[in-house]
């Protein structure tokens, strides 16, 4: 469906929004605002579904895990969204995975941030999820443990064709942690990222940590 908002809903534990178990449904200009869940996916939870979102905006959703989205299970699309000015007190403001395949084409991150010792300020990935992000655009993310846009906690990462912007964390990957994982990276931008603590923090823009990096044809700029 399309023109649809699902705006300042509450859910108790998960999916304040929408809540998806076994589903794949496609959702079409949706606006997500607004919502809330006490644990995880502020605007949507999904368990061993395969929704695709194709020009939805995700906005000022907050929840433990996953600000705005949260699945763990299945195969998660997303083309030509907006997620911004979410926020995840634990991981991945703008979208949390665990043992998941992902695809994000053309999506903008603004301003996704988590709290305390929280990584990943857009995409937190762990338990051998598989995500692939083309064209993409990470501005202003803060994760406050590591990775201010995208934290990878075990699991594949492939990013290309993307620019990451004045992402901040506090010790690890100013823009991208890749911890026991394996990172590809390739024809992206890389400018202003930083770590904060200046004596203990660990790579500006990337974080390499009991994984694998290959980053070709990048730019990296203070």
């Amino acid at each position: 469906s399309g023109g649809v908002a699902a705006d300042d809903f509450t859910k108790t534990y998960s999916g304040g929004g929408v809540y998806l178990m076994n589903s794949a449904p496609l959702m079409r200009g949706i606006t997500f605002f607004a919502n809330f869940a006490e644990q995880r996916g502020g605007a949507v939870w999904g368990l061993n579904s395969s929704p695709v979102f194709y020009q939805c905006s995700f906005q000022f959703n907050r929840g433990d895990r996953g600000g705005a989205l949260f699945f763990e299970g299945g195969s998660h699309s997303l083309f030509v969204c907006s997620i911004e000015d979410n926020y995840s007190f634990g991981g991945g403001a703008g979208t949390y995975l665990r043992g998941c395949t992902l695809n994000i084409h053309n999506t903008t991150f603004l301003r996704n941030r988590v709290g305390d010792k929280g990584t990943g300020g857009a995409i937190h990935l762990r338990d051998s999820t598989h995500a692939t992000v083309t064209g993409c655009e990470f501005r202003d993310g803060y994760g406050n443990w590591e990775g201010g846009a995208i934290a990878v906690d075990s699991g594949d990462l492939i990013v290309a064709d993307s620019g990451f912007y004045d992402n901040e964390a506090d010790e690890r990957g100013g823009a991208i942690h890749c911890g026991g994982s394996t990172c590809v990276i390739r024809s992206c931008i890389f400018e202003r990222n930083e770590t904060l603590f200046a004596e203990s923090g660990e790579g500006g823009a990337i974080q390499v940590e009991n994984g694998t990096a290959d980053i070709r044809r990048s730019i990296f700029t203070d």
